[in-house]
């Protein structure tokens, strides 16, 4: 049986709950505050769904679903329509996307006008391939927050990403991400100089992505360096900027961007591979050595790609670019320590 707890006591957990699951680093905490609240008053909803929260973040989607079931068998209509989005997150994170779809059509149902539900619909129809879907998902979005730039901008960033993951990037849907960005580009409620110069800068590279995708590659050069142009700091306009180069065959170009990015605030693994790859093709050996030492140190770890182009750097050196194909086999597959040789060597 439930133990008898103070209120006062059980509103003190929930809050100690609530501010833990803020707090990336305490989610164990608050996961105990959740089910401590429960064990003393198992029709708190709000626990419930704190605690589906709080196993989300957990990785544990299964349980999170769990939960937020359970906010529907004990609150009926009363549960709020968050909690049908929630198990939709859930499901799909379980590539369970048809069911993900039917829980948020009831979310939809009660609550025509909630923003995060025609979001998650949206990508559910992306994984499902319904790009007829998402796109008629995204007009009905597109009305409810027509005036919110930053939502429609960030929106379209997240849209272009799982459409091109997805394979369901038609030229459709291509027009309307344009038109989203175009929008996002031109708020009048931005009137500080440094904002309208960051939104402006970011809808460049947007639509730079876009036509980088489509092929219209000189066009999509000039939003990368209008968007570098405008905010000098921006990184992602400047790493598409030098692959566009290098698919187009002007190694120098992309060497240079990539070398101004080649700071410890903004260098990473593709950056340092590229500058590898491009150096060893201009025949620079020295320089494709020493950027290789750095990818072997700081971003190879598990990374195959990272390994493969490693033991062709060290080609001349038999003994270091064997050494590195076999981290390279071991990440690609994980076979076993005995089959190494054999196939480095092959």
């Amino acid at each position: 049986m439930p133990v008898k707890t103070h209120s006062d006591q059980i509103a003190k957990w929930y809050l100690e709950g609530m501010s833990a699951l803020q707090d990336n680093r305490s989610n164990r905490i608050a996961i105990l505050k959740f089910e401590q609240i429960i064990k003393n008053n198992p029709h708190f909803l709000g626990a419930y769904i704190g605690l589906a929260a709080a196993m989300y973040r957990a990785n544990d989607y299964a349980k999170a679903f769990q939960h937020f079931s359970k906010v529907l068998e004990i609150g009926g209509a009363d549960a709020p329509e968050i909690v049908r989005v929630g198990m939709a997150m859930c499901s799909i994170r379980m590539k369970q996307y048809t069911h993900a779809k039917k829980c948020l059509l009831r979310a939809l149902a009660l609550q025509p006008t909630f923003v995060l539900a025609h979001m998650a619909m949206i990508v559910v129809q992306l994984f499902l391939r319904d790009s007829a879907g998402a796109i008629q998902s995204v007009r009905q979005l597109y009305k409810l927050i027509p005036d919110n730039a930053l939502a429609i901008q960030k929106f379209a960033d997240y849209l272009y990403i799982k459409a091109v993951k997805t394979g369901t990037l038609t030229s459709e849907l291509i027009a309307l991400m344009k038109q989203l960005i175009e929008t996002s580009s031109n708020d009048p409620s931005i009137t500080a100089p440094a904002a309208i110069a960051d939104r402006k800068a970011y809808a460049s590279f947007q639509l730079g992505r876009i036509l980088h995708h489509e092929g219209s590659l000189a066009e999509a050069e000039e939003c990368y360096v209008a968007a570098i142009k405008v905010h000098g700091k921006f990184v992602a306009p400047k790493m598409y900027l030098a692959k566009l180069y290098l698919a187009t065959n002007r190694d120098q170009e992309a060497r240079n961007v990539l070398i101004s990015l080649d700071t410890p605030l903004t260098a990473d693994r593709d950056v340092i591979l590229m500058l590898t790859s491009t150096n060893e093709v201009a025949g620079n050996a020295v320089r494709a050595m020493w950027y290789a030492q750095r990818l072997s140190l700081d971003y190879a770890t598990e990374d195959p790609m990272a390994w493969w182009l490693l033991s062709y750097v060290y080609r001349k050196e038999r003994s270091q670019s064997i050494n590195f194909l076999k981290k390279a086999i071991v990440a690609n597959d994980g076979v076993n320590k005995k089959d190494w040789s054999a196939r480095a060597n092959q």
